[in-house]
């Protein structure tokens, strides 16, 4: 079965959890000085202090003005607590992802866990940066290292995914998956479930005892997990070796999916639509659909889609854009493209 991933949502809570758990007293301890910068040393104390408690009364600019006086100190917890206090915004600061980038890039170079979790973040989401997926890895790699859970989270994912030029090695997404929910993290365990669930769904799917793979592709699927939604909509589409074709459940967990991002089920909601599967005929809708799944080049997707052009289905009818369609399908090796561009040569 075919599928792509989405993933969950994880920026403000893992920027959030970061502020708390670097948490030494204060939003974090102040670094050692030297005897000879104790006056340095008790400013960025009070500084912190000041931050800490207009931070607690939700006065966002009055703490960010004085973890600012500590932060241009040198001090990485108030560095982060400052880059924290941009990236999110709220409470009297605009949200400023340029000065968090800054001031996180400081406190990460200090070796902060926070800071270099939450940099993977801005790398990941391209929060004020373009998108780049082997610097964020590397970032979490870092604070992983440190043992933050946030960044054990997120590089799990990545492994698990075979993301930022990591391999895909579900060994190791497990092994760092494991260490995030130990130190309570809930989606490393909810992960985990789901991880656990799919493997037996696999096996059984593989065995062609579908009843069985159903059972627990769900548990994957109610746990969020957008491969396991798709999955089970493909089941319920199909049926066969002891689950009946349910389209009612197909189109609920394939639109799950779909929502995600999921390619595959994208297209088979488009399916549904056209051929009338469990809803009315909509050519309209199954476009919808096709076009979702077609701009992640899904091959199935780009042959439906340039049909529907070819034909005026739901879409007007221009033989030009069905022809860049089947060629994009035929490209991936698709028959059907191939043989509708042999039958209508440009």
């Amino acid at each position: 079965m075919s599928s792509t991933n989405a993933r969950p949502r994880r920026g403000a809570g893992a920027a959030l959890s970061a502020l708390i758990l670097l948490s030494g007293g204060a939003f974090g301890a102040a670094m050692s000085l030297a005897p000879a910068v104790a006056q340095a040393q008790a400013s960025i104390a009070e500084a912190n202090k000041q931050g800490d408690d207009a931070f607690h009364n939700n006065d966002y600019a009055t703490a960010l003005r004085w973890y600012l006086v500590a932060a241009n100190q040198g001090d990485a917890s108030a560095e982060y607590n400052a880059g924290w206090i941009y990236d999110n915004g709220g409470n009297g600061v605009s949200q400023d992802y340029e000065a968090a980038r800054r001031y996180y890039l400081m406190s990460a170079n200090q070796g902060n866990a926070g800071a270099e979790n939450n940099l993977g973040e801005f790398y990941y989401y391209g929060h004020g940066v373009a998108i780049d997926l082997p610097t964020a890895a590397h970032w979490y790699n870092l604070a992983a290292a440190q043992n933050e859970p946030n960044a054990e989270f997120n590089i799990g994912w990545m492994y698990a995914h075979g993301e930022g030029g990591l391999p895909k090695d579900l060994a190791t997404a497990k092994s760092w998956m494991q260490k995030a929910a130990d130190q309570g993290k809930d989606d490393a365990k909810k992960w985990l479930l789901y991880s656990d669930a799919t493997d037996k769904a696999d096996a059984a799917f593989d065995h062609k005892d579908y009843t069985t793979a159903l059972k627990w592709y769900l548990v994957a699927a109610d746990a969020g997990d957008a491969d396991a939604q798709y999955n089970a909509g493909w089941i319920y589409d199909n049926g066969g070796n002891g689950v009946p074709t349910d389209y009612t459940m197909a189109l609920k967990y394939y639109t799950l999916a779909a929502n995600q991002g999921n390619a595959g089920a994208e297209n088979n909601l488009g399916e549904l639509y056209y051929y009338g599967h469990g809803v009315p005929v909509d050519y309209s809708t199954a476009a919808h659909w096709y076009s979702a799944a077609a701009a992640q080049n899904e091959p199935n997707a780009e042959f439906s889609l340039g049909w529907l052009y070819a034909h005026g289905q739901g879409v007007p009818q221009d033989m030009s854009t069905a022809r860049m369609w089947m060629q994009k399908s035929a490209a991936q090796g698709k028959d059907d493209a191939k043989n509708w561009l042999a039958q209508n040569p440009g």
